[in-house]
């Protein structure tokens, strides 16, 4: 990526629970970029995925809980 867009804009990870974009988080973010670029650091962004309670950063693991809990429902 090059160095003018080096994280011009916000990222999925800087959404709130209501969907929108904290703008506060997105602007903290901003502000600490020059520093981590001069650092040689990098974001990386990890997935995660919800099903009901539990959180997985496997898509496969999130796949059979889901698959499992739409079993269970459908037997109940």
């Amino acid at each position: 990526m090059a160095e003018e867009n080096f994280l011009t804009r916000c990222h999925p990870h800087m959404l709130g629970e209501d969907g929108n974009i904290d703008l506060a988080k997105c602007e903290a973010l901003s502000l600490d970029m020059a520093d981590l670029r001069a650092l040689g650091v990098s974001l990386t962004l990890v997935g995660v995925y919800s099903v009901g309670p539990y959180r997985y950063n496997n898509l496969k693991d999130a796949l059979a809980q889901a698959r499992l809990d739409k079993s269970l429902n459908a037997a109940a």
